[in-house]
C-alpha cells in the first residue's frame, strides 16, 4: 500500500497535519509560492516522489525555480493535462524534465467536444481543469488497488480562493462537470481509499456517500 496526495491550489491545501506521510505527491499547476508560505506543506512533501501537472504556460514553473524546488525535492515527472495525440496543444517547458502527456485510457473519463456538456472546445477531449486532470492522472496512472489517495485544495472555488494569490477566473466545469468526474473516479475504484479535505459542498452529495470516500469539509 502506498499513500498518494494530490494538491490543487484551493485554500484547503493547508490541512496536511492529520494525513499520513505520503509516498507520492502530485501537484496541480504552479505551487512554489504555497510551499514557501506554508512550512507544513514543505515538510509534508519533503521525502516523497513528486509529479507536477502543468498546462505549459511560459511562467508556470517560475515559482518552483525561485525556491529551488527541483533541487531540494525529488521531482521526477512533468505531466501535461492533454492527450498525447491532441492536435493544437502547444506547451513551453522551462525545466530539465521531459513533457509527459496523458495516455489514451483517459478518453473515457474526459468530456468530448460536440457533446451536451462541451459543445465547442479547442481540444477533442478535455478535463474541466488542470486540478481535475491531476486527480485523474493520479487515480488512473499512479494509484493502485489498496492505495490511499488524499485530495487537498480541490475546492471548486466554493468558499475558497487560492491558497496564495487570487484566481483570475473560474474553470468551465465548476458547476457540476468537475464534481461528476470526481464521483466517477472514486466510485469506479472501490479498492482505493480516498480522503478529501475541501471547503466545498455543492454537487458533492453523491461523492460524500461513497463507501471508499472519507470526506471532510473545512472552513478557511
Amino acid at each position: 500500500m502506498k499513500v498518494v496526495t494530490v494538491f490543487a491550489r484551493g485554500e484547503s491545501a493547508r490541512f496536511v497535519e492529520a494525513l499520513d506521510k505520503p509516498n507520492f505527491i502530485v501537484i496541480a499547476n504552479e505551487f512554489g509560492n504555497e510551499i514557501e508560505a506554508f512550512p507544513q506543506i514543505a515538510l509534508y512533501i519533503k521525502e516523497s516522489e513528486v509529479h507536477i501537472c502543468c498546462n505549459g504556460w511560459p511562467t508556470e514553473l517560475d515559482s518552483y525555480k525561485r525556491i529551488n524546488f527541483f533541487g531540494k525535492y525529488n521531482v521526477t515527472k512533468l505531466i501535461r493535462p492533454y492527450l498525447h495525440d491532441e492536435p493544437g496543444v502547444n506547451v513551453q517547458n522551462s525545466c530539465h524534465l521531459p513533457d509527459i502527456f496523458l495516455s489514451d485510457l483517459h478518453k473515457e473519463w474526459m468530456y468530448q467536444r460536440g457533446g451536451k456538456i462541451l459543445p465547442d472546445c479547442k481540444y477533442e477531449y478535455s478535463y474541466p481543469s488542470t486540478g481535475i486532470a491531476t486527480l485523474a492522472y493520479t487515480v488512473l496512472e499512479v494509484a493502485e488497488d489498496g492505495d490511499v489517495v488524499n485530495i487537498l485544495g480541490l475546492d471548486f472555488y466554493e468558499n475558497s480562493g487560492y491558497l496564495v494569490g487570487k484566481p483570475n477566473a473560474t474553470d468551465w466545469g465548476v458547476n457540476g462537470p468537475m464534481q461528476e468526474i470526481l464521483y466517477n473516479l472514486v466510485s469506479k475504484h472501490p479498492l482505493i481509499k480516498f480522503n478529501m479535505i475541501t471547503t466545498a459542498t455543492k454537487y458533492l452529495d453523491e461523492v460524500i456517500e461513497l463507501e471508499n470516500m472519507n470526506f471532510k469539509r473545512v472552513e478557511v
